[in-house]
């Protein structure tokens, strides 16, 4: 389980992650432009149906507002407010258990240190505290290591993608491929190469 807990492994498998300065303006843009970015924030933290917990009542509040009259419709932006701060509470959570995490992978003798533990603890710091360098740096250092779980090895090459480090994510996405015999993340890895090739053509 990456992290240690499942919602943070939830977090690392699932969701597409988001960084503490692209969530806070998304959520300001949202309170003036497109509200649902609310809802898009919370999606992106691995929480979809936490946003529109909030999104609804906000809709909710403005469509009552033009009946009720105004008054109704000044909930619209404190319940916004509180959803805000919900989505950082929840994106400093997951950092703070992927912090935690690390310290404990930091800690873990040389024969502990196996190339999964080293990809967890690089996904970590690349997708959940955003610390791309750190994150590049120990995904390199795992490619050096023998083995490695295929679906830990494919998200290292998503997440070297995501920072255009193409010819890396394409070594991930090969070795991913030779790692594993299921076939749902196969054809994930195979849409991965062919994003890959684009790329490197």
């Amino acid at each position: 389980m990456i992290g240690g807990n499942q919602e943070l492994n939830d977090y690392v498998l699932k969701a597409q992650g988001i960084g503490r300065k692209g969530l806070n303006i998304m959520c300001f843009i949202g309170i003036f432009i497109f509200g649902w970015l609310l809802a898009i924030a919370f999606d992106m933290l691995g929480k979809k149906g936490q946003g529109w917990f909030y999104v609804v009542p906000i809709i909710g509040c403005l469509v009552i507002s033009q009946q009720a009259g105004p008054q109704v419709g000044i909930f619209a932006p404190i319940i916004y407010i509180i959803g805000w701060i919900h989505a950082n509470i929840l994106l400093s959570l997951y950092q703070s258990s992927a912090r935690n995490r690390i310290a404990q992978i930091d800690q873990l003798s040389g024969s502990e240190s196996t190339i999964d533990v080293t990809l967890e603890k690089g996904l970590l710091q690349s997708k959940v505290l955003r610390d791309q360098g750190a994150g590049t740096a120990t995904l390199a250092q795992a490619f050096q290591m023998p083995g490695g779980d295929g679906q830990l090895l494919n998200l290292a090459g998503v997440q070297l993608f995501a920072t255009k480090r193409y010819a890396e994510a394409r070594g991930f996405f090969d070795r991913a491929m030779l790692s594993t015999k299921d076939d749902a993340l196969i054809k994930q890895i195979k849409r991965n190469q062919a994003n890959v090739a684009k790329k490197l053509k």
